[in-house]
């Protein structure tokens, strides 16, 4: 009776390990199709200077349309700023949202811009949303 009562525990051990990976990554077996998020249209330009006095504020409201893929899984987006013209090939990334809106500070906007633009440098910069659902699917 000994020996069943450790081989039970055993493999309720085996059976809980296995379980666990399952819901952290579920598996992908084939390329997935989606529809990318749509940034709802800037209608002003923002002309603005970073001044620390005006971090809390409040620069712009984004919003953009959910992106969907075939298989009902979380997605989370991505604001992506980049120069004009770059094409985002080396785009700076706040973090993640689950959300369609995000609020963009003068603080927020400041500290994730810092290391790449001189200060008193005037730069255009452009804005995308990148939607990402797990590892194994491509970015939208």
């Amino acid at each position: 009776m000994k020996n069943l009562k450790y081989l039970f525990i055993s493999l309720l051990a085996v059976f809980f390990v296995a379980c666990e990976d399952d819901f952290e990554t579920p598996n992908v077996t084939e390329p997935v199709q989606g529809t990318a998020p749509v940034l709802a249209e800037i209608t002003e330009n923002v002309d603005l200077v970073l001044e620390k006095k005006n971090e809390k504020e409040t620069i712009i409201e984004l919003s953009w349309s959910a992106a969907t893929y075939a298989d009902p899984i979380g997605v989370r987006y991505y604001v992506q700023i980049d120069t004009v013209g770059n094409e985002f090939k080396n785009a700076l990334e706040f973090d993640r949202v689950s959300e369609t809106t995000t609020l963009i500070t003068v603080g927020g906007l400041n500290t994730l811009i810092s290391d790449r633009y001189a200060p008193a440098k005037q730069v255009e910069l452009e804005v995308r949303i990148r939607a990402f659902a797990n590892e194994d699917l491509d970015n939208l």
